[in-house]
């Protein structure tokens, strides 16, 4: 039996550049520590192989920290790790991976090209390339690459895009995955993990430790992989990261007074459990005739207490009798008339942007003040 963990997109020392000063420095921190306590695990767990597909670093440059973390947290794996160079700390130029004395238990792919590393003790090779001066790879690594002839498993440690027509990070196919006979391919670059099964094994991509954006939903974590008999037994999900970033909506249609988003925002929080360690996008729904633009606001200051991070977006239609309207025969009715094709339509954008106009049109046609 052959324990493999599989971690990638790790991006040491992040730019965090929606935080303020104190908190980016708190949050590459944590990223620091969060890698430690990932590289704890493998060796409390006894694990065989460490795969890492990709941004161990942010960028080509990071901070000392950042480097001795990389260092300490790769030695005390305690067992081979394999890197495959990706798009944000491409080898050549990542001064971490050319200067640096890395542990012996580290072992790099150092070429475009696709390498083979053989580990004959544990019955199995491992094939990879590197990005290598740029954070560009147009081409497909493995395009007319066959895996040597080989007593034992084959997998694959890579960065790139599956299946993306046009990508210029590394475009992968899934019939090469097959082709080439992978038992199991860790792939990285993209943050959303996911694990299938293929013609010749598993392919997964392992996703962020700990998510950091809006894009990377959902709680970090890595991917435990056991190999037995020649067949992927198992491939989990093992969660690592705390903070999660979520986008939601939230319709406030039944709203009487502007004074009751604060609460209903603050209510919908309380009964989700969000906390500190929650960044929230909510969007605001539904129709209304009141005026949110001030209460927005106070609405995301109240809930930027209790989270993480808050940002709150109104797409709240304005409440208009549009039935009247068709029947009324002066300028209010012409026009909703030079507006109906677009209130009308399909797409939701169109519609929401043409009662906007509406309802500002409105306003100005009865003297109002338009907010």
């Amino acid at each position: 039996m052959i324990k493999i963990f599989h971690t990638g997109d790790v991006h040491l020392d992040s730019p965090f550049a929606k935080m303020e000063y104190a908190e980016r420095l708190a949050a590459r921190k944590y990223q620091r520590e969060l890698f430690l306590k990932l590289s704890r695990y493998v060796a409390e767990n006894k694990y065989d192989l460490v795969l890492i597909s990709g941004d161990l670093l942010d960028s080509r440059n990071v901070s000392p920290e950042a480097e001795e973390c990389a260092l300490r947290g790769l030695s005390e794996m305690g067992c081979p790790v394999v890197i495959s160079p990706g798009n944000h700390d491409p080898y050549l130029v990542t001064p971490f991976y050319r200067k640096r004395k890395l542990p012996d238990n580290v072992f790099l792919f150092t070429s475009r090209e696709v390498q083979v590393l053989e580990f004959g003790e544990l019955g199995l090779q491992v094939c990879g390339y590197a990005f290598t001066d740029s954070n560009i790879l147009e081409e497909d690594p493995l395009e007319g690459f066959t895996p040597p002839e080989f007593d034992g498993v084959t997998l694959l440690c890579a960065h790139g895009e599956l299946d993306t027509h046009g990508s210029r990070f590394a475009p992968i196919r899934s019939a090469d995955l097959s082709r080439c006979g992978f038992l199991y391919s860790a792939l990285g670059h993209i943050h959303i993990p996911s694990i299938v099964r293929n013609d010749s094994g598993v392919v997964a991509y392992s996703g962020v430790p700990d998510c950091r954006g809006y894009d990377e939903e959902g709680f970090g974590g890595a991917v435990s992989v056991v190999i037995d008999g020649g067949e992927v037994v198992s491939a989990e999900r093992v969660i690592f990261g705390e903070h999660r970033y979520v986008s939601e909506e939230l319709d406030v249609s039944a709203l009487s007074a502007e004074s009751e988003l604060t609460a209903a925002v603050l209510s919908h929080i309380a009964e989700k459990g969000y906390d500190k360690k929650t960044a929230l996008r909510l969007t605001l729904t539904g129709e209304s005739s009141l005026e949110l633009g001030f209460s927005v606001k106070e609405a995301e200051r109240a809930a930027s207490e209790r989270l993480m991070l808050c940002e709150i977006e109104s797409r709240v239609l304005p409440k208009t009798d549009i039935a009247l309207l068709k029947k009324d025969f002066t300028l209010r009715g012409e026009i909703y008339r030079t507006l109906e094709s677009e209130i009308e339509s399909g797409d939701p954008e169109v519609k929401r942007l043409a009662l906007e106009a509406l309802r500002a049109a409105l306003l100005a046609a009865d003297g109002r003040e338009i907010k």
